[in-house]
């Protein structure tokens, strides 16, 4: 959790959302909902339906099951999805399986279908690493939890600062197509991958 997530959502609220606005297409039933937040069932249940009340989520019913998502139709589910996946969603579960390697990365941000909003419950996180030391493996054992509890794979392209220059500098058409596009900052900001090249 962070302080600005901390001032907008309560503690029970945010990982309700987290789950619901990070898998926006996903169904879930409500005992998967408290198993996977690991809130009791009347704290669930209340924050669903407040949720409901407020048009943020809609609701079905498969035999006795309730079922929920985030309601996509809702006036403000763009920017409350962005809020959320800045804020204590992918970004902020991702700075935190890294934050023990931060020290040796220069730069991490995602990018790709997650970023621009436009990804889907089976969409890979794509996520741009710059780090002179860590390896593959490194980063891939950091970001194991990360993926488990976002129930997502995430896909490192990896960079020394030295390949991420030169590839920035020739306008490598990956990079140059990565740097265009929307980005959520892991670690840096946009201002540092302007400074670097």
């Amino acid at each position: 959790m962070t302080k600005l997530g901390d001032a907008l959502f309560s503690s029970a609220q945010q990982p309700i959302l987290a789950c619901l606005f990070g898998r926006p297409e996903q169904w879930f039933h409500v005992q998967e909902l408290i198993r996977l937040t690991n809130l009791g069932s009347a704290t669930v249940q209340r924050e669903l339906n407040r949720l409901e009340k407020g048009g943020l989520i809609e609701t079905r019913r498969i035999a006795n099951l309730k079922q929920v998502r985030a309601y996509e139709g809702s006036p403000v589910f763009d920017e409350l999805r962005l809020i959320i996946l800045k804020t204590f969603g992918v970004v902020e579960i991702l700075r935190e399986a890294l934050s023990q390697l931060a020290s040796d990365i220069r730069l991490a941000f995602v990018y790709g279908s997650v970023a621009q909003g436009s990804d889907r419950a089976s969409s890979d996180i794509d996520v741009m690493l710059i780090s002179e030391t860590l390896s593959y493996g490194q980063i891939m054992a950091a970001l194991g939890p990360a993926e488990t509890q976002l129930g997502r794979a995430v896909q490192i392209t990896q960079y020394t600062l030295d390949e991420f220059l030169e590839r920035k500098r020739k306008s490598h058409p990956f990079v140059a197509e990565v740097l265009r596009q929307p980005k959520l900052m892991v670690i840096g900001t946009e201002d540092d991958i302007d400074d670097i090249g």
